[in-house]
């Protein structure tokens, strides 16, 4: 079994023609690719196959956007760790990205304002003879300089009513009734 390398022997790896894949320690490699970027790879084996996983990080002095060797072998260690109690590491970011996800289009659901329901509404949902360019110039001089930035779920009848008298108040009744009908 070779050696382990320490970070004077992996600063003295370079760059060859091809990437190459060097043993760091027990299942942590660093692969070294021809522009000289070395990357992290752990080798595990989760339910008797063998896996690897590439630490999102390059090799580095562990400043932000990189991982110093300590700390890559922390990672590893969680890594087959996780390996032992049959937890694939790649599924559970898959699983942990995949909620993020679902958490984040929630959460923005939730502050949806009138002038996304609008941009939606104007870009499919309807479509006019005049390529909506009557809608959009009523709607964008009566309508959303009133509502635009109220979020959907706060939009109130008193909201509504408001504009409606502010367009009334302006003496052009038939406006009003054609946003009605919009």
């Amino acid at each position: 079994m070779s050696q382990a390398l320490t970070v004077r022997g992996i600063e003295s790896l370079r760059p060859k023609d091809k990437s190459y894949t060097q043993r760091v320690d027990s299942g942590l490699y660093i692969r070294v690719s021809p522009a000289g970027e070395k990357r992290w790879l752990v080798r595990t084996s989760v339910s008797g196959k063998t896996q690897d996983f590439w630490l999102p990080k390059p090799y580095g002095n562990g400043s932000d956007g990189y991982l110093s060797l300590l700390q890559a072998k922390a990672e590893s260690a969680r890594i087959k760790s996780q390996a032992k109690l049959e937890i694939d590491e790649r599924k559970r970011i898959r699983k942990e990205i995949d909620t993020r996800k679902r958490e984040d289009e929630t959460a923005r659901r939730k502050n949806l304002t009138v002038q996304d329901l609008y941009d939606v509404w104007i870009k499919d949902g309807v479509n006019r003879k005049d390529s909506n360019s009557g809608l959009k110039r009523a709607f964008e001089k009566d309508v959303l300089p009133k509502v635009s930035k109220t979020l959907l779920k706060e939009l109130s009848e008193q909201n509504i009513r408001k504009m409606y008298r502010d367009i009334i108040d302006r003496g052009v009744q038939r406006t009003a009734i054609v946003i009605a009908r919009d």
